[in-house]
């Protein structure tokens, strides 16, 4: 995760790990409600 975004959930009191995927995996339509798993990529 970019750390300026870290950052800036830290600084509003985000703590736990978040996941997130790519931009490809969304433009290709890959969502876990559709079926897809092991989307998320990064966890910060």
């Amino acid at each position: 995760m970019d750390e300026f975004l870290g950052a800036g959930l830290r600084n509003i009191g985000i703590t736990w790990e978040v996941s997130y995927k790519v931009d490809e995996d969304t433009d290709a339509g890959r969502y876990r409600a559709a079926g897809h798993t092991h989307i998320s990529t990064y966890y910060e």
